[in-house]
């Protein structure tokens, strides 16, 4: 047989391969859920590219299920019921996946609970909330999606639900047709990524959060924050954050002190803060999850998160009613 057949027969055997493989993960990870490829799929099915520092934003009226939950987006491209411009609203939500309540039924989300709560708190049944949390933002990118989109609808109260991973650079996908569109090529990403970070020590989590956070990335963030709050006054409005932990290890936790560092340049900035790392420090950490290999928060979290809030503005602390 020639050179030339015997390439060819290679390259034929190597594409049925890759075909069959396809298929065989198309239908294994449509039984059980695996969250890099979950979120693979998020990226592809509600999320689209823009040329600005938000580097994508959620499609609008869009649906998908992803970890085996609804996922919807509005008109606007928010997690959230249709909202109609010309009303007042009272509280905007802002914030990263936690925020969008991945891997969490809707109704179980502290978006949904502060939706509803909310109102009967402030004795204001008008008393609107909207979620505008998005997957994959850092403060940056918050900052930028308040710029131009959110500031238009003039909320006066702006809720920004903080997490570690919020000094973290700006991601952007150059990947190729076949990464971005194949489930072989997502797979071999993500295996390629899990070997990196066993490998490399400087993409654990722990070192990784540490470095963004006291490095450049950091500092872009702590200006985003405090841009945001400036602009917030300028439009009437009030920013308070909100500090959701790193749900590894809670006690002792780990990141305490870039928690502290962090809510004395927000009180500086004027800026109000609510951290609910010790509302959730008494529980095993795996129990406030999606899945075991998700750390997001789960429903129990979301609702622990929500209490603390609540709480904050029963006993006067805080008051998102004026």
């Amino acid at each position: 047989m020639s050179k030339f057949k015997l390439s060819l027969l290679g390259v034929v055997s190597l594409a049925i391969l890759m075909v069959i493989f396809e298929m065989f993960l198309r239908g294994f990870y449509s039984i059980f859920i695996n969250y890099d490829l979950e979120m693979w799929r998020y990226a592809r099915l509600l999320k689209r590219p823009v040329n600005d520092l938000r580097s994508h934003i959620h499609k609008p009226s869009q649906m998908a299920k992803l970890m085996g939950v609804q996922v919807k987006t509005n008109s606007l491209g928010m997690r959230d019921d249709e909202f109609d411009s010309k009303n007042s609203l009272a509280t905007l939500l802002i914030g990263d996946s936690f925020t969008l309540g991945w891997g969490v039924p809707h109704e179980d989300t502290f978006a949904f609970r502060l939706k509803t709560k909310l109102p009967e708190l402030c004795n204001d049944s008008t008393h609107s909330v909207l979620n505008a949390g998005i997957g994959n933002y850092n403060s940056v990118q918050q900052r930028e999606a308040y710029i131009r989109q959110w500031a238009k609808l003039n909320p006066k109260n702006l809720l920004l639900f903080w997490f570690i991973n919020d000094a973290d650079p700006i991601q952007r996908s150059h990947e190729s047709w076949f990464f971005k569109h194949s489930w072989l090529g997502a797979f071999l990403i993500q295996r390629a990524n899990q070997i990196s970070s066993f490998v490399r020590t400087d993409r654990r989590y722990d070192h990784k959060y540490r470095s963004h956070y006291f490095g450049p990335s950091g500092e872009e963030m702590r200006q985003a924050l405090s841009d945001l709050a400036a602009l917030a006054k300028s439009n009437q409005s009030r920013l308070t954050v909100i500090m959701i932990p790193e749900l590894h290890k809670l006690d002792p936790y780990p990141f305490s002190d870039i928690h502290e560092h962090l809510t004395h340049f927000l009180r500086s900035q004027g800026v109000y803060v609510i951290d609910t790392t010790s509302a959730l420090k008494s529980l095993r950490p795996r129990d406030l999850w999606v899945s075991d290999d998700d750390p997001h928060p789960n429903g129990l979290t979301h609702g622990l998160i929500a209490e603390t809030i609540f709480e904050e503005i029963k006993k006067g602390a805080w008051n998102p009613c004026r």
